[in-house]
Parts: C-alpha cells; sequence; structure tokens
C-alpha cells in the first residue's frame, strides 16, 4: 500500500469559480491582486480616493452649516455623511468623465454615466434634506435672517425676563 500525495486544490474566487492567475476564469479579481492597488481604479471608479473625497465633501459640508448653525445636531449626522457620501461619488464620476469622456471607443455611452446620475440625484435630495437648497430652504421655512433674528429676540427677552426676577 502505497501513500499518494493528496492533490492540492485549485484556489477559488468568492463567486466559486477557480482563479487562473490575477482573476477568476469569470473575471473577478483574485484576492491579493495588486493591479486594482497599484492602479488606484476599480471598475472604473477611482477607489482610493473615494475615502479622502467623502471626508472633504463631509468637511464642505460642515462648514457651510456652520454658517446658518441648522443641521450640524448630532441626529443628523447620518444624514450628512450620506449626503457626503454621494457628493464624493458624483465628483469622483464626473472627473472620471471628464479625463475619458461620456463615450467609450465604440461610440457607446459609459455605465459610469449612468452612475453620475444617480450619484448626483442621490446628492441632490440628501441636500434637499439639509435645507441646502433654496427651495427646500424655503419649504422648511429657513429664512436666515429670520432665524438669526429669532435668536436674539429669544436672548434679549431672556435677559430681560432675568432682571426683571432679579429686581422683584
Amino acid at each position: 500500500m502505497s501513500l499518494q500525495p493528496v492533490p492540492e486544490e485549485a484556489a477559488r474566487c468568492r463567486c466559486g469559480a477557480p482563479i487562473a492567475g490575477q482573476r477568476c476564469t469569470k473575471g473577478h479579481a483574485a484576492p491579493g491582486n495588486e493591479l486594482g492597488l497599484r492602479t488606484g481604479i476599480s471598475h472604473g471608479v477611482p477607489s482610493r480616493s473615494l475615502r479622502a473625497t467623502r471626508e472633504a465633501c463631509l468637511r464642505e459640508l460642515e462648514d457651510v452649516l456652520s454658517e446658518s448653525g441648522l443641521g450640524l445636531e448630532p441626529r443628523f449626522a447620518h444624514a450628512r455623511a450620506l449626503a457626503a457620501s454621494a457628493l464624493a461619488r458624483s465628483r469622483l464620476l464626473q472627473a472620471y468623465i471628464e479625463q475619458r469622456g461620456l463615450f467609450d471607443r465604440h461610440g457607446r455611452l459609459r455605465p459610469q454615466a449612468k452612475l453620475l446620475e444617480e450619484a448626483e440625484a442621490s446628492a441632490r435630495r440628501w441636500l434637499e434634506a439639509l435645507g441646502m437648497v433654496p427651495t427646500s430652504a424655503a419649504k422648511l421655512g429657513l429664512d436666515l435672517g429670520r432665524a438669526r433674528q429669532a435668536t436674539l429676540a429669544a436672548q434679549l427677552a431672556a435677559m430681560k425676563a432675568g432682571r426683571g426676577r432679579g429686581a422683584q
């Protein structure tokens, strides 16, 4: 009786297909594939800069919102993050299309154009929800001049009430 070596099982992709080189037989990138990391592009979208772009967009949103003081409450943090994510996707896709053109070499519309449209629509909805679009600000009744006056009036009323109680 001789011992036969156990054949080594072929590496498999997450989809279950066998891996041949840097990709599986269905075309997915193999685990540890450095090609995407070197180029920074995955499916035509610069993936490495998505996080940095999202963080920059979040800072911009918070800077704009800090002028009015509205929308910076902790309960709106998730909405701000989602708006920043949609803005980041929109900016990166716009940059991709500007770099490579709206149409591919065969004259077909690039799939990124549809993704850009969806990202821009998502960003618009989140910005409207945060009251950062003129029409949504009007619908929400966010007149910044009035809001500042109301805050000042409330402060003056509180000061007068405090003086009135102290004098009695």
